[in-house]
């Protein structure tokens, strides 16, 4: 029911799913033994509070983390995973929209395999390197939080919109970076100081058509 939250303790190697659900928080606990964990979100759910991903057991918990997207878009207002959790895919045929910015131990995000619009916020990631890709939607990335890491990025087939930040964003970490927009006609890269934007860093940059 709306407004509601509550507490799904899965078995391991369970699917959490939430279908046309308006919410404000559901707390999911996995087994730590587990390795990888998956959410399906399907036909217009949408979370006011998100999704927390918790622990039952010993175990640091699993490393990875799919969510699918069906039906209606869906959205969480926050993704809340276990530092263990360094990975996320995004799959299927329906927009999905996280608000806040994802857990800093998320360093690799793929939604090569989504075909609609996913809108993503990358925390300020405790890696060294951060990967990025997504697929034929379009999409909206930000990846202006991440820091002083080296960031690739490859946006898929629609015409998608890159956020990065501006001085001490793009100027700091854009060096040794590959931000790809991908195969759309009007991929944007949106760079919040254009004094970071320079021959040096534009060199970084390839398939936008709109800054």
């Amino acid at each position: 029911p709306a407004g509601s939250a509550d507490t799904i303790n899965l078995p391991s190697g369970a699917t959490f799913g939430l279908d046309n659900v308006t919410a404000a928080t559901e707390l999911v606990n996995v087994p730590a033994s587990a390795t990888a964990a998956t959410i399906a979100l399907s036909n217009g759910t949408n979370m006011t509070g998100g999704v927390v991903l918790g622990l039952v057991g010993a175990g640091s918990g699993p490393s990875s983390l799919t969510v699918s997207s069906t039906g209606a878009s869906n959205t969480l207002a926050a993704l809340t995973t276990p530092a263990g959790v360094t990975s996320l895919t995004v799959t299927g045929s329906a927009g999905l929209k996280i608000t806040g910015a994802l857990n800093a131990a998320i360093n690799t995000v793929d939604g090569s395999a989504g075909t609609a619009a996913q809108n993503l916020t990358l925390g300020t990631t405790t890696a060294t390197s951060d990967s990025v890709k997504t697929g034929s939607g379009a999409d909206i990335i930000n990846i202006a939080a991440v820091g002083a890491d080296k960031v690739t990025v490859a946006l898929g087939a629609g015409n998608d919109v890159l956020k990065v930040g501006g001085a001490g964003g793009i100027g700091a970490y854009l060096l040794g970076t590959t931000l790809d927009g991908g195969d759309g006609t009007g991929d944007v890269v949106n760079i919040t100081d254009g004094a970071a934007y320079t021959a040096a860093t534009a060199a970084f940059l390839s398939n936008f058509e709109v800054l």
